[in-house]
């Protein structure tokens, strides 16, 4: 990828695009991510999603979808991520980084009954580096997903919180690691990245 140094694992790579940052007003997953807002397309960022359960109900106020919040349940919006996308996740020690977030993710959501790792939508190289600067910052790598290697692979992609965050998610924490790790990406060096390597670890 031409707007971070790389180094490939297996082979990777793609490219995607609609970022829709706001100030964040949530944590989540060790990220800082708005939720209840619309995204750049004007759909609401939560909502009942077949196959997922108890997930958030929408109300609308002022003619805009507000959504009210499950407990347990992270709020899953209605907008498809496109197949061509590629999905960033943070890389610095991979399986401790992937362990780690999944575990915080099953924790805060039990009801969903997923484990989750939190990972960004971009849609090409620039915007791959958008993150690296913005939101993933403290992280010295970054690993480099093409959804569709994602899908192939045994995994859920779900559209969660405020555009561009997804959740990577599975029954099984062991399953979801390995998979994931086992997966296809490559590994990209955050050229804005300040601090001792390690920094970012979870």
């Amino acid at each position: 990828m031409s707007a971070c140094h790389v180094r490939k694992s297996t082979t990777g790579g793609a490219s995607l695009g609609f970022f829709g940052f706001g100030e964040p007003d949530v944590g989540v997953d060790g990220d800082s991510e708005s939720v209840g807002d619309l995204d750049e397309a004007g759909e609401a960022n939560a909502g009942v999603v077949g196959g997922f359960p108890g997930v958030t109900a929408g109300v609308r106020v002022a003619g805009r979808i507000r959504t009210v919040a499950t407990e347990g349940v992270p709020r899953i919006r209605l907008a498809g991520i496109p197949r061509e996308a590629v999905l960033v996740v943070r890389g610095d020690d991979p399986e401790g980084t992937i362990l780690a977030d999944a575990r915080r993710f099953r924790r805060r959501f039990a009801a969903w009954g997923r484990y989750g790792v939190s990972a960004f939508v971009a849609w090409d190289d620039a915007e791959v580096a958008a993150l690296c600067e913005s939101r993933l910052a403290a992280w010295a790598r970054v690993l480099v997903f093409r959804r569709s290697a994602l899908e192939e692979s045994g995994v859920e992609i779900v559209a969660t919180f405020r555009t561009p965050h997804v959740t990577i998610a599975h029954a099984d924490l062991g399953e979801l690691v390995r998979r994931l790790l086992d997966c296809e990406h490559e590994v990209v060096e955050n050229p804005y990245h300040e601090g001792e390597p390690g920094d970012g670890e979870a």
